[in-house]
This record gives structure tokens, C-alpha cells and sequence, in this order.
């Protein structure tokens, strides 16, 4: 991805994309999933929510709209678009992969086309600038489902 977009935020350096771990993750039970293009949607619960709004606010973010949980099979990849007011993006997986080659992976392409990225991790937040949005591959025949919560994000 070459260089990361630094920019001076409130004193502090801050680098985007970024990635943390969260240490609890509640599991997603009984969603009532709704097909859209290559993946389907649903509401995430309230108690994910709070794990999420949490994570956000020591990013010194709230969310912005609704979080969607999203649900990628295989051959399904892709995510929503972001509205267009918002300043920030994020994601965060609920199902881990077993290996880069079963596709899932979110990426972020720098202006000569070289991607970085990660393969899902439960409980991983990836944050962007809006203007960075990422891609997330397909996934691979036989690949596990990918569960993620998608949404915006804007300062506090």
C-alpha cells in the first residue's frame, strides 16, 4: 500500500487504515438474514452494538446510521457503500479464516494499484477514512462464512 496516510489529529500521529483487537465479541445468534447482491444483511443485536460503539469512542468515533452484519458465502464478496456523508468506515469480523486462500480478505489499494490487507480475524476492528474504502475479495469454494458488522463512523 506504500506509504499510510498520516495525519495530525487532536496531537496525536493518526494512521489509517488501522486495526485492533477487541477482547470480547458477543456471538451472532438468531439474525434474520436478508439477501443482497453477493452477501446477505441483517440487524445486528443491541449488545454487539455496545461492543462496537465502545470501540469506536476510544477512537475518539461514534457510529454514524445503521450497522448492517453482513454474511459472505462462498463465491460472495464485496461490501455496502458507505453513505456519502460519512467520514469513516468500519468493520468488524465475527468469524475467523483459516487461511488467506480462502479469500474474504479486506483490502486497501494505494494511487500504483499495491494492496494491504488482512484475512478475518474475530474480533478485529478495521477503521478507514471513507475516501479509502476497501474491497473484500471472494471467497474461495468451500470457504467458511464471513461474518462481519459494516457501517459508518464520524468524529465525537
Amino acid at each position: 500500500m506504500g506509504a499510510p496516510d498520516v495525519r495530525l489529529a487532536e496531537d496525536a500521529i493518526a494512521v489509517w487504515p488501522r486495526r485492533e483487537r477487541l477482547a470480547v465479541v458477543p456471538p451472532v445468534s438468531d439474525a434474520s438474514w436478508k439477501a443482497v447482491a453477493a452477501h446477505a444483511e441483517a440487524d445486528p443485536s443491541r449488545e454487539l452494538m455496545v461492543v462496537v460503539e465502545r470501540a469506536l469512542r476510544r477512537q475518539g468515533l461514534r457510529p454514524d446510521g445503521e450497522a448492517r452484519l453482513l454474511r459472505h458465502r462462498a463465491g460472495g464478496g464485496g461490501l455496502p457503500d458507505l453513505p456519502a456523508t460519512a467520514a469513516f468506515g468500519f468493520l468488524l469480523d465475527l468469524s475467523d479464516a483459516r487461511r488467506v486462500l480462502d479469500g474474504g480478505l479486506l483490502l486497501f489499494l494505494d494511487g500504483t494499484g499495491r494492496a494491504t490487507g488482512w484475512r478475518a480475524e474475530a474480533g478485529a476492528l478495521t477503521l478507514w477514512q471513507a475516501d479509502q474504502a476497501p474491497q473484500l475479495t471472494e471467497l474461495a469454494p468451500g470457504a467458511p462464512e464471513r461474518l462481519s458488522l459494516f457501517g459508518a463512523a464520524r468524529p465525537l
